[in-house]
This record gives C-alpha cells, structure tokens and sequence, in this order.
C-alpha cells in the first residue's frame, strides 16, 4: 500500500477472522527488542477511545529468507481503512465547507489521542486517511510521546530526542526536543492551512523557527476568510504558550470560522447570480422596449 521512513504497509487477510488488514513492516536486527518498543505504541493507542484513530490488533516477529540469510521484522498489524490519504484527497475538486469539515474529523482524532495523554508529533496529510464516506482516520503513532513518561520507558519514545516528526510541519520548540499537544496544534493548522489555501504558509520549514510576521501575511492568506486567518495563525504562532488552550478550542474555533466562510461564500456567489439575473432580465426589457419603438 505505500512505504515510509521506517518501512513497508502492506494489505493482507487475516485468514483465522476473515478480514483485511494492515501490516506495517518494520526491518529490525533484534525483532524481538523491536517488538517491545512499537508494543508500547500499541498499549497507548488501545487508551484512545474515537472513530478517527486506526485500531492497531497486535504487534508480531516475523522473518523472511533470502541469499543474504535470514531479514528480521516487525509487523504491526492494524486496522484496514479503505480510502486515500489526506494529500490525495485534498487534489479533488470539493468545496471550502466540506474540507473544514473533514480537518474537523482529523481534530477530533488528535483531541482523543491527547484525552490519553499522548503527543501524535508526526501529523501530517499522509498521517490522515480519509474513509469512503468522507470521515478522518489517523494514522502512524510511531513517534508518538507519552506525556508524564520518563526517558520513554513508560511511554512511547523519548522526550528529549531532537528533531522527532517532519520537518515542514513541525512547531519551533520540536526542534528542540520539547513534545507538547501545543505541538499537534501546529502541525494541525499548518495541514489544514495547506488543504484550504493549496500552500503551505511558509516557503520553508526552518523559516518558522525565527518568523515573526502575521498570518495575513503568509503564502495563500488571500484564499481564506479573516476568521479563518486568525483561527490558524494563533495555532501557527510560534510561541507554544499563545496557542489555543486545547484541541477542543482549536477544533471549535475553526467550525466557527468554517461556517461563517461558507456563509459569505454562499451570499458572495447567490448575490452574484442575482445580479446577472436582473441584468439580464434590464437588457431582455430594453431589447423589447426598442422593438416597440
């Protein structure tokens, strides 16, 4: 199905339930130390309790033979969503509205994800499948943090790794080590600011480590409301502590602003019919006023 920085996810069936499912396939020396560590991914996602975050079933050692010996790995195998993935999504041809609506459903993944406690700290648009009846599904906890975990021992990965997640869509304090929900909340609006404008606000990923410009200066400000603007600049601020206080918040204020764009959308758009109507109907009248003449 695709591959990653870590691996292979493939579709199988898992023939003794008779379903389809996801195999994350991670190459490892030891797959038995392997198997321990991603467990812990595991355990901390059966605590997130939503619709839009990927069960994952069980974590496995498996090995394949080749002229080279025996090739290690650890299988993750997980929920199988039949869908695209948040990029290939947003290439179609769909409106304003029902985008909001589905960074909604990603929102609502996130703020079950830090319900539990844990910090996703690699959202993406490829992080986010989007199903067939058009709800969000997140995806790859891999670098996950377990918030009040201590060296990671009994969380997921450590806290003070440098530079964990991608670059273009990490906040200014990730590039230090820090791992904090304020984190998922700029990675958020830096993914929802690119499915709505078609750009990211920011021509490079280090540029927001030293910005200090407002969001209605930024790269495809011009395609969105001023709600909008100001909804996903305090969630792009560079200082963690002038975000929004929660997901919640966050998620709530873009519904807002959501619906208040496609209000003005709508008016913009039914005024301009109107208008074309009654031109159109001044020149049909002039037309048979000079007829009569």
């Amino acid at each position: 199905m695709g591959t990653g920085a870590f691996g292979i996810v493939a579709r199988a069936r898992d023939t003794r339930l008779g379903r389809l499912v996801a195999l994350k396939c991670i190459p490892a020396r030891e797959p038995l130390a392997m198997r321990d560590y991603l467990g812990r991914e595991a355990q901390a996602l059966t605590r997130v309790r939503a619709d839009e975050v990927t069960t994952v079933f069980d974590v496995l050692c498996a090995s394949v033979s080749s002229s080279q010996g025996e090739l290690g790995f650890v299988v993750i195998v997980m929920e199988y969503v039949e869908g695209m993935n948040l990029r290939e999504w947003g290439r179609r041809q769909v409106s304003s509205e029902v985008r909001v609506e589905l960074l909604s459903s990603a929102a609502r993944g996130l703020e079950a994800a830090h319900a539990a406690g844990i910090v996703h700290r690699d959202f993406k648009p490829e992080n986010v499948l989007v199903t067939k009846v058009g709800s969000a599904r997140l995806v790859d906890f891999g670098l996950a943090y377990q918030v009040g975990s201590r060296g990671g021992g009994a969380g997921l990965v450590p806290r003070g790794e440098v530079g964990v997640g991608t670059p273009e869509y990490m906040a200014p304090e990730s590039f230090g080590g820090q791992a904090s929900f304020a984190a998922d909340q700029y990675a958020f609006a830096l993914t929802a600011w690119e499915l709505l404008t078609g750009t990211r606000p920011f021509e490079h990923a280090r540029v927001q480590l030293a910005r200090t410009g407002r969001a209605r200066d930024y790269t495809g400000a011009s395609k969105l409301s001023a709600p909008l603007i100001r909804t996903l600049g305090r969630a792009l601020d560079p200082r963690a502590e002038a975000r929004f206080g929660s997901m919640l918040e966050l998620r709530r204020n873009l519904e807002r602003s959501g619906r208040w764009f496609g209000q003005v959308v709508n008016f913009v758009i039914g005024g301009a019919a109107v208008g074309a109507l009654a031109a159109t109907a001044y020149h049909a009248g002039k037309q048979s006023r000079d007829k009569k003449k």
